[in-house]
């Protein structure tokens, strides 16, 4: 019983980080389309920064990974302490 429980708890662990860094790669991934497509029209603010600039670019793109994998293992972390027997009377 104890074996299925934790399981459980990491069969909904996984399942809340895939969730949140699927939307979160796709957020960067479209993110860094649009700043590709943008950075015509920012060409006068660019200071010494090349137009598509592959290390501001990953860095932009690495730290917003992080950034959402950060604020996924909160609510994954909380969603395996919630009983799912508790959930489904709730509902």
């Amino acid at each position: 019983m104890i074996e299925f429980a934790l399981t459980e708890r990491g069969s909904v662990l996984r399942k809340v980080l895939r969730d949140g860094l699927r939307l979160g790669l796709a957020g960067v991934l479209s993110g860094l389309a649009a700043a590709a497509i943008l950075t015509k029209a920012l060409d006068t603010v660019l200071f010494e920064i090349g137009r598509l600039d592959p290390i501001v670019y990953g860095a932009v793109a690495t730290i917003t990974l992080a950034v959402v994998l950060v604020a996924t293992l909160v609510p994954a972390h909380r969603a395996t302490r919630v009983d799912p027997l508790f959930m489904i009377k709730s509902e």
